[in-house]
């Protein structure tokens, strides 16, 4: 029985495999703790998702490059491939359509959900890369899929997710959402309207059989912080100048330009409109958790790179006064300066 195990020296041959950028000595590991009868879904946790985590991980407390998580990860996508060019087979259950938000790059999790809900039988319909409203709209009224799955896994995100849930929900089509960008009670999945939530492949199958046949379009009637909302990400790209503009002045960050990306000073530039489109995020799901989940992870990925102690508070305080004008942002960034 031992041998239908992931063992201890099996995650770290991967791992070691993985920081080389050995493709075939990851692939090789993993099939061989497939042939000893361990169930796919644990292999591909075990090995790839751990992985995927401590490369994530090792990125954030400055412990690696950029370059690094770049080769680590192509390797576990590699696997991934590979996988999936072996294990062919007619799948005979329910269709969905699977993609991840726009400006999503991270996609490990959504091709690992793929992976796992082709094993069980679904068949998936794969999108990855940008999403284009009018393809999307267009690959749902061909293939009428049982359900769309979308995918976020960074809370600013929760945005764009809530604009592909209205799309999806006008076609009458039952729409679930999943990653790390929700909460696990469910509270931001219902409040941009999704039909479901899952947050695993194993969840996801059980709600999948349950889901209607067909949903309503949203209703006309927009709560006024989702107005606000709405306002802030049209204009999120000026408004994402204005907040680095008053961040180069104050922190003088002139010659970011010329930084590597793991300079605190890199980060934080780049971390402007994705912290602007969480404010838009927080809104939508009126969920100040939001904010204070996008302040956390940023004050650590900042600290890590001994940032200059203002930096965080003087973001979150240019961020505020660009958003004089819009109540309920104010109240939100309040609690966080």
């Amino acid at each position: 029985m031992a041998l239908r195990l992931v063992h201890t020296q099996d995650v770290q041959s991967y791992w070691t495999a993985t920081t080389e950028g050995d493709v075939e000595a990851a692939y090789a590991v993993f099939c061989a703790v497939l042939d000893r009868g361990v169930p796919l879904g644990d292999v591909l946790d075990r090995l790839i998702a751990a992985s995927q985590a401590r490369v994530g991980d090792l990125w954030a407390c400055n412990r690696w490059t950029v370059l690094q998580e770049h080769h680590a990860t192509s390797v576990n996508e590699r696997v991934l491939d590979r996988l999936s060019a072996r294990r062919t087979g007619v799948a005979r259950g329910p269709r969905v359509l699977l993609t991840c938000v726009e400006q999503e790059w991270h996609t490990m999790a959504t091709t690992l959900l793929a992976v796992k809900l082709r094993v069980a039988g679904v068949r998936v319909d794969y999108r990855l890369g940008e999403v284009d409203a009018a393809e999307l709209a267009h690959r749902i009224s061909r293939t009428r899929p049982r359900a769309v799955l979308l995918s976020a896994s960074l809370v600013s995100s929760l945005g764009a997710a809530a604009s592909l849930v209205e799309l999806v929900r006008d076609l009458r089509t039952p729409v679930m959402v999943g990653g790390s960008a929700f909460d696990r009670e469910g509270l931001r999945a219902r409040r941009i309207g999704a039909t479901a939530y899952a947050a695993t492949a194993d969840e996801a199958l059980p709600v999948l059989i349950d889901l209607p046949v067909r949903t309503d379009s949203l209703p006309d009637l927009v709560p006024p912080e989702v107005r606000e909302a709405e306002r802030i990400r049209a204009c999120s790209a000026d408004l994402s100048s204005l907040v680095l503009d008053d961040l180069c002045a104050r922190l003088d960050l002139s010659l970011v330009a010329d930084l590597p990306p793991e300079d605190w000073r890199g980060v934080l530039v780049t971390s402007v409109p994705y912290v602007v489109d969480s404010v838009a995020g927080a809104l939508l799901t009126r969920d100040p958790s939001v904010l204070t989940q996008m302040q956390t992870w940023l004050d650590e990925v900042l600290q890590a790179r001994d940032a200059d102690p203002r930096s965080s508070v003087e973001l979150w305080s240019s961020l505020q006064r660009q958003l004089l004008h819009q109540p309920h942002a104010t109240a939100l960034l309040a609690d966080l300066v």
